[in-house]
């Protein structure tokens, strides 16, 4: 897998926080992050032809960090002891976030059924807590899902129209005490453990002859989210994706997929009204091995 990201806060830095390469980064008030190569894996057994289990590992790389703007800033250059303050911001960074998902599933024509485990962790970068303490940038969860589809169907793409229905229950315990950051400091009360439905309607349609075409565009929508330990509530988004897939049966898929994630506003951890948008393009090149 490879991934290309690009990112931006609603309201870009103000110039005076990009006085040098080393606060904004290169590119200047909206960061953008260098291409992330990853090998996901995964595994399907079937018991027979309803039921198999399901495992995946696999990786997500944005550059969506709320990471807060060194100490050392200036309301005019050059910078003096006088003049520096302290103002948290929004910039972006690269996360790389390891996610694992296991699941039992049982297939009945076009319905699928199935109940999993699900879990992200952030490896590296814009993580302020240590992976091995309890308030990391992780979460996790228990998950119930249906997955139907109808319309028109074709060989390679089956039919035409999706819709998945995730039921999640995330347990949040953590030991932190959450501020805002900003000229008014607030404590924000904890949500705890809760409830999340995801929604993800997609369309598959392939070109040309749908007997025998090995290509075509998809579309999705996802009212996605995070609960990581280190916030003291759910970040909520709304994410649309879409792309292009091109089958080589019965072994290898190459699926291309244009990412686009604009989050809610949360009040957390910042006063002023502030959320991210991401885009990013994700290259997938699948290799299936059979085994018997």
């Amino acid at each position: 897998m490879s991934t290309w990201n690009i990112g931006s806060s609603d309201l870009a830095l103000p110039s005076v926080y990009c006085a040098t390469t080393q606060d904004c980064g290169a590119t200047g008030q909206y960061q953008f992050a260098d291409p992330v190569v990853h090998l996901n894996y995964g595994a399907q057994i079937n018991f027979n032809r309803h039921w198999y289990i399901y495992y995946l590992h696999s990786y997500i790389d944005q550059n969506i960090g709320r990471v807060a703007v060194p100490t050392k800033v200036c309301g005019s250059l050059p910078c003096t002891a006088a003049k520096e303050f302290t103002e948290p911001y929004l910039y972006q960074k690269l996360n790389d976030d390891r996610v694992d998902d296991a699941s039992l599933n049982y297939l009945a024509g076009a319905l699928t059924v199935s109940g999993g485990w699900h879990e992200r962790v952030r490896m590296c970068c814009g993580n302020p807590v240590t992976p091995s303490l309890a308030n990391q940038v992780a979460w996790h969860d228990i998950y119930f899902q249906l997955a139907a589809r109808a319309g028109p169907n074709s060989r390679y793409f089956g039919k035409l129209f999706g819709l998945t229905v995730q039921e999640e229950w995330i347990p949040h315990n953590t030991t932190s005490v959450f501020k805002t950051t900003g000229p008014v400091v607030e404590v924000v009360p904890e949500a705890g453990s809760i409830t999340h439905t995801m929604l993800t309607p997609n369309l598959t349609y392939p070109i040309g002859e749908p007997r025998t075409s090995t290509f075509a565009v998809f579309a999705q929508y996802l009212n996605n989210f995070d609960y990581f330990l280190n916030a003291p509530v759910p970040y909520l988004y709304n994410q649309v994706d879409f792309g292009i897939i091109k089958k080589w049966p019965p072994m290898f898929t190459l699926t291309v997929t244009d990412s686009n994630l604009y989050e809610h506003h949360e009040g957390y951890p910042y006063t002023n009204a502030d959320t991210i948008n991401r885009n990013k393009l994700i290259m997938v090149f699948d290799v299936a091995l059979p085994i018997q």
